[in-house]
């Protein structure tokens, strides 16, 4: 919903949230973004995310103007509003920003205030924005979730209501129940709901995004009567997981009673400033403005109009007077319980959100490390070398072949790696770590042979030798790469940093994730980079003047840096870069 900048509206919103049990929201031009670990909000503040439910904010995707995109519950959520303002220049940019950053989310709900028109959505024309937006999100495999011909812009008195809050899901999200919802926000905007994630399971329960599961409190758990109770249970008839899990509960219910402060165990319950006046005001308010555009002439419609305004003034006034009243009644109470409420409050804005943090992982960290995958890559290479010295010399002579295996193993170690698609198979196969599987094959070979003629305690001594002659085949193929014409300049930024193969396959320390990634290839989240691609317009940096920020300027040539670098090292010699830092 678009708040508008109004506390009013945002203070009703978080009402709502409570009422309707909401997990998540997706607010425009929030009064103010509290920080309290459950608002997340883009770079200008006039966008927000808002874990309302008992689950955290897992990732931070991205934040940008206009733009906040952050995973909950296993679900990206992008939150997006674009101002009428704004130029197609700045339009089109978001729009590049959402398909960059949403290519390969998991499940996705796109939903904003777009400022956009189309008859695709229930407007009576299309624009050019209505028609960039659909074809940027549709080109993402999502779907318009948008339904009936009730608009989601209330009108102003000035503008006639409209259709411009926008919603898109991919099919996976499993998105239903859309509408607008007739509940009065105190915005011209109107409020959107709509269910993510509900499926119904074999059994006929409906199961949605979020399931608050059962919690009991450990500090009255007795060990010797739970083994007795789960002697009792019999587990040897039961045969589902359902049958299980509802025995489990059922002893641990015996056991320990039940825990009643559940993430999220303000659902449901109101505002701590919400009154029976509130509530009544609210509906006199929803009842002007219908009544207003119920109106046949206009001086009916400015009289009604008139009331509606008085009324909605007497509401902000009286949220403000509750909150001002729950306040000074915490402060009296200090007097009589020094150590009550009142200080539970104080301490809990110091605390934050009692909200769990996310703690998978593979959330946080972005799944095993790169040594791990490692170990996964190796499956497909064993594979391909299987029986490999029966047929490598054959097979290698044929470049068709040797380009489908670099190809297959390039996949591989992008995955080790995690680099960006477009870095290069000799770049992206070192930083793994993975010998060429070409000349992995053709080691195989000389190890096969040369067994043929020695006796088998040699065979470890036989490995040896020949992997010295691939790291030395490789090392030169390495060096020519660098010194061929057509080498690229990420190829050769690569060998600076990574001169000597030998030395960077067996080093015993340091792991390869994905922003390192992106240092050692240039392939990355570089302006320069990014203008090569045709996504952003210019690779000069916005915040200085150095001009173009490519991979050297980012890590290492910035002035800032430098200073830092030559008050530690005020006698060094070399030019500060990447490459002095890492020799020294």
């Amino acid at each position: 919903m678009n708040c508008n900048g109004c506390s009013a509206a945002q203070d009703l919103l978080n009402q709502a949230a409570r009422t309707a049990r909401a997990e998540v929201l997706l607010v425009s031009h929030p009064h103010r973004i509290p920080s309290n670990g459950s608002w997340e909000g883009d770079t200008d503040g006039i966008w927000a995310i808002v874990a309302s439910g008992a689950n955290p904010v897992q990732r931070i995707r991205c934040r940008a103007p206009g733009v906040v995109i952050a995973d909950v519950a296993g679900i990206t959520f992008a939150s997006c509003y674009a101002p009428p303002r704004w130029t197609l220049r700045q339009y089109q940019t978001m729009l590049d920003l959402l398909r960059a950053t949403l290519r390969d989310a998991p499940p996705v709900v796109v939903g904003g205030d777009f400022n956009a028109w189309s008859k695709a959505w229930s407007s009576r024309m299309d624009n050019l924005r209505g028609r960039m937006l659909t074809t940027a999100l549709e080109d993402l495999g999502l779907v318009l979730q948008n339904s009936g011909r009730k608009p989601t812009y209330l009108g102003s008195g000035v503008c006639p209501p409209s259709w411009v809050d926008v919603t898109f899901a991919s099919p996976s999200a499993l998105v239903s129940g859309w509408h607008v919802t007739s509940r009065y926000t105190n915005s011209d905007h109107a409020e959107i709901s709509f269910v993510v994630g509900e499926r119904t399971s074999a059994s006929g329960v409906t199961r949605t995004m979020v399931e608050t599961l059962p919690r009991w409190k450990v500090s009255h758990f007795d060990k010797e009567r739970f083994t007795g109770v789960l002697e009792a249970a019999d587990f040897s008839g039961a045969t589902t997981v359902a049958e299980i899990t509802r025995r489990l509960t059922s002893a641990c219910d015996e056991v320990m009673p039940r825990s009643r402060r559940q993430p999220g165990k303000q659902a449901g319950q109101p505002m701590f400033w919400w009154t029976p006046e509130i509530e009544m005001l609210q509906w006199h308010c929803q009842w002007a403005h219908s009544r207003v555009h119920r109106r046949a002439t206009a001086e009916e419609r400015k009289q009604m109009g008139d009331e509606k305004h008085e009324i909605k003034r007497l509401l902000t006034h009286a949220i403000r007077r509750s909150k001002k009243r729950c306040l000074e009644a915490l402060a009296q109470a200090l007097d009589g319980n020094p150590f009550g409420d009142s200080f539970k409050i104080a301490m809990g804005w110091f605390r934050g959100s009692r909200r769990p943090p996310e703690v998978d992982a593979d959330v946080l960290e972005g799944g095993p490390t790169s040594e791990t995958r490692r170990i996964i890559a190796t499956v497909t290479e064993s594979t391909i070398r299987y029986a490999a010295p029966m047929w490598a010399d054959a097979a290698m002579a044929v470049q068709t072949n040797r380009r489908i295996l670099r190809r297959v193993q390039k996949v591989s170690a992008r995955g080790v790696t995690r680099a960006f698609i477009t870095a290069g198979y000799w770049a992206t196969t070192l930083i793994a770590g993975m010998t060429p599987i070409c000349m992995l094959l053709r080691e195989d070979a000389r190890c096969y042979r040369a067994r043929r003629d020695r006796p088998p305690e040699q065979a470890g001594s036989i490995r040896a030798n020949e992997r010295i002659v691939t790291y030395t085949e490789w090392q030169d193929s390495w060096d020519r790469r660098k010194e061929e014409p057509s080498a690229s300049s990420y190829i050769r930024w690569t060998h600076r940093l990574i001169p000597d193969v030998h030395s960077w396959c067996n080093r015993e320390h340091g792991k390869v994730d994905f922003h390192l990634t992106q240092v050692l290839t240039g392939h990355g989240f570089f302006r320069a980079y990014l203008c090569r691609m045709g996504l952003i317009d210019s690779p000069d940096c916005t915040n200085c003047h150095d001009g173009c920020r490519t991979i050297d300027t980012s890590m290492a040539g910035r002035r800032n840096f430098k200073l830092r670098f030559l008050r530690v090292h005020p006698q060094s010699n070399d030019r500060y870069s990447m490459i002095g830092t890492c020799r020294k």
